[in-house]
Formats: C-alpha cells, structure tokens, sequence
C-alpha cells in the first residue's frame, strides 16, 4: 500500500523565510540499504514544503541510476473536519474511479460530490481536477490543487479500520478526510536515467457562508 520513503530520514536541506511564506526543503537519497531492500534503483528526492497563506507541498523525484524505472507516489494529505458524516467532496463529480471497498474494476462518476457513510478507499482516475472539502461542521471550505498529478484518493477508515491501525486513534476517523494527490496504477511515472518529475499539491482554507 505504501512506500518505504514515509519511513525513512529525510536530510533537512534549508529552511528559510521569503516574505510571509516559510519554506522547508528535504531530500532523500537512495543507499546501500535502500537499494538492498527497499528500491534497488539511485534515485534523489526532494520534498519542498512552503507554509503561508497557502500550503504547498512538492515532490520531486530524480533518476540518478542507469536504467529507468517506474514508480508510483502520494502526498498524503490529513485533512482536519467537523464530523465527516456532514462531509462531502466536490470536484471530481464525473470522474471514473477504482472504490477499492467494492472490487477492482473502475466504475462511471457520480453526479454528485462524495459523501461518507462508511469505510472510503477510491482512486479517481485520469483527473488533474481541483477538490475542494466542504466541511459544515468545522465552517470552512478546504481547497486542493495540484500539478503533476492525474490520480486522486479520497480516503476515510470509518470505524473497525480505525480500531485495526495501531497508528490511528480509534475515534480519530470521525474528524479527518485524505483528498491526496497522487500518481498511481495507469498513472505510475516512467522515468528514464537523468530525468526527474514534479508533483505539487496546493492546499487553502476559506470560510463556509452557505449552507
């Protein structure tokens, strides 16, 4: 389900300000370790995080072996609501998906946005889509943007996959949704030696006037 990047340590690159805006830089190369266990390729990745009005998050993955690879990646967004019963996500109404909940076949979009009622595992197809969180308990509206990216996951673990994560708090899912950005299955990036490619998610946050 998910790659090893998540669990290793990343080297802090710099840290500096640029006017209102905080940015981290951090990086991670491959090893002796890595390439033994974990991807046996050479390979650099930088992730740059940039705090201010606007979250954004970038992922850049570079080549640095003699063969070319292909990898899947995922910026795992935990997004804070209200009560995810009141939850719903617009933006990829249409959008084929892969409800990993149900099988492995796509399904057609829906018309409506996504609403929660149980365990939520789908994978948006073909989709460069902004989405936005509308969150009524919690007032506000959460806005994602992203470059590089033609996959969407939106995810809650409702109840007993809550209580199965040693990591997850067994009431935690009733105040979180993951709308992440992502390159998976058909949309695995190819990279040749030498190139690299950026994904970029962008996050803002705005108040809720309508009902």
């Amino acid at each position: 389900m998910h790659g090893f990047a998540r669990l290793s340590d990343w080297e802090l690159v710099e840290a500096h300000d640029e006017g209102d805006v905080v940015i981290v830089q951090l990086r991670l190369s491959d090893s002796e370790a890595t390439r033994a266990s974990a991807w046996p390729f050479m390979f650099e990745a930088t992730f740059t995080v940039a705090v201010g009005a606007q979250l954004s998050i970038t992922l850049d993955v570079a080549n640095r072996d003699s063969a070319e690879f292909t990898f899947e990646e995922a910026l795992h967004t935990y997004l804070a609501v209200g009560d995810i019963h009141a939850t719903e996500v617009s933006g990829l109404e249409g959008t084929p998906y892969i409800d990993r909940v149900a099988g492995p076949d796509a399904l057609p979009g829906e018309s409506g946005p996504v609403r929660f009622a149980g365990l939520t595992d789908r994978i948006y197809l073909g989709t460069t889509a902004r989405a936005t969180v509308r969150d009524p308990a919690g007032g506000r509206l959460i806005g994602t943007s992203k470059d590089g990216s033609d996959t969407t996951v939106v995810w809650n673990p409702w109840i007993d996959n809550a209580r199965a994560m040693a990591d997850f708090g067994d009431d935690e899912w009733t105040g979180m949704v993951c709308v992440e950005t992502c390159n998976v299955r058909d949309a695995a990036v190819l990279l040749e030696p030498d190139q690299s490619y950026t994904m970029t998610a962008r996050l803002d946050v705005s108040g809720l006037s309508a009902p």
